[in-house]
């Protein structure tokens, strides 16, 4: 039966019992577990069955499915992709560019180091809660983040808070009904409503960020107020922990994601208050330009080059230069080296993105000019036109 089975949960065993031996020897992902409901499933019953993590997915919805499709994709590409690296990234004119990658899931750090990337500028730390069907526990959370960073052997990693809602859902948290998710209670808006959630992920990385460089950031905040109200409840956090004597980071670096119109207009302030920021470009174009990302309706609305998005992303850049603070890109825009001359243009000198994607992206950044590339993005800012704008990065129009 081993000769077709594309993995093998076991309920019940242990790691030297019959079966599990034989999984090794074949290759084949196995999973055990102590849950008795497994043997009364159905057969027509769909299981994913997650190796590298222990996880089984149940039924799992299809965002779950095409998550891992993609992944065995990248890690079946991954070693032709990781040879057209080069150790570094660096212009024609020296200046040194950071290229990160963004994480989802554990069995993604092999290809962060195969890459040779420069480390995570983004972990979804999202994922675990929506494959599953309750929240996750401090522990677990912990046993998760601490394997992160056992993984990236000292590598920068930032931890993104949780970031659901819009189209992201808990299957399991049903207290909330809206018209528009993208416009209602998510990412951080969520974590403050339910400070029980919270605490619980942020005891988690504080203790797991033990010894190591410890970088948390908030999703979609819309003011300094967001940011300090966060940033209170991480030192809560933090003091409950020296109260109770758990070993723990007693100083992260806490960042603030820059993805609404309204955390752009407080972009001085915010770089003020924060020890970093990211350009989360998906987002910020979304808010900016009012077009929903989902809605294949307006897909062709839902353009990275208006000038009104590229203006506001200079704002940011220069806001945190001016402060002394880092300021990272991530999202798609981070990726597409059309972009790569403009972005560097502007004084970003941090990217964050798909592991698969950093290739193309490095070729791209090693071609420019950094300061024939800050003329460059000046001459684009002055434009007004989309058609102008794409003419002058040479994107089809």
């Amino acid at each position: 039966a081993a000769q077709q089975a594309e993995a093998i949960l076991l309920v019940g065993g242990g790691l030297t019992s019959h079966v599990a031996i034989i999984a090794r020897s074949m290759q084949i992902p196995m999973v055990m577990s102590s849950e008795k409901r497994l043997l009364t499933l159905n057969a027509e019953t769909m299981l994913l069955v997650d190796g590298d993590q222990g996880h089984v997915h149940v039924d799992p919805r299809p965002e779950v499915v095409e998550n891992f499709k993609a992944l065995e994709k990248a890690q079946r590409d991954a070693p032709a992709l990781a040879r057209r690296m080069m150790p570094e990234t660096v212009t024609r004119d020296g200046a040194r560019i950071m290229l990160m990658a963004n994480v989802n899931l554990l069995s993604e750090l092999a290809m962060v180091r195969q890459f040779g990337a420069d480390g995570v500028g983004l972990y979804r730390s999202e994922f675990p809660f929506i494959a599953r069907n309750d929240f996750p526990s401090e522990e677990e959370q912990y046993r998760l983040y601490r394997r992160i960073f056992d993984e990236t052997d000292g590598m920068p990693v930032v931890f993104r808070t949780l970031d659901v809602g819009g189209d992201k859902m808990l299957s399991y948290f049903q207290n909330v009904s809206e018209a528009n998710p993208f416009l209602g209670l998510r990412a951080i808006r969520f974590s403050l409503r339910n400070k029980d959630v919270f605490c619980c992920q942020l005891r988690a990385m504080l203790r797991a960020g033990l010894g190591a460089r410890l970088r948390i950031m908030f999703p979609l905040v819309s003011s300094v107020d967001d940011f300090e109200q966060a940033r209170s409840v991480v030192f809560e956090c933090a003091g409950q922990l020296r109260a109770e004597g758990v070993p723990h980071n007693a100083s992260p670096e806490l960042g603030a994601m820059i993805e609404l119109p309204s955390a752009v207009a407080v972009a001085a302030e915010l770089a003020r208050a924060a020890d970093f920021l990211s350009i989360g470009s998906n987002d910020l174009i979304q808010y900016i330009l009012a077009v929903d990302r989902t809605n294949q309706h307006i897909s062709d609305l839902f353009i990275p080059h208006h000038p009104a998005v590229l203006r506001s992303m200079a704002r940011v850049v220069h806001a945190a230069r001016d402060c002394g603070k880092p300021v990272s890109l991530c999202g798609e825009m981070a990726a597409n080296p059309a972009f790569a001359r403009f972005l560097i243009g502007i004084g970003l000198r941090s990217f964050s993105m798909e592991v698969r994607s950093l290739p193309a992206i490095q070729k791209s950044m090693t071609e420019v000019n950094a300061a024939e590339a800050e003329q460059f993005a000046g001459d684009v800012l002055r434009l007004a036109r989309i058609r102008d704008v794409a003419e002058r990065l040479g994107l089809p129009r």
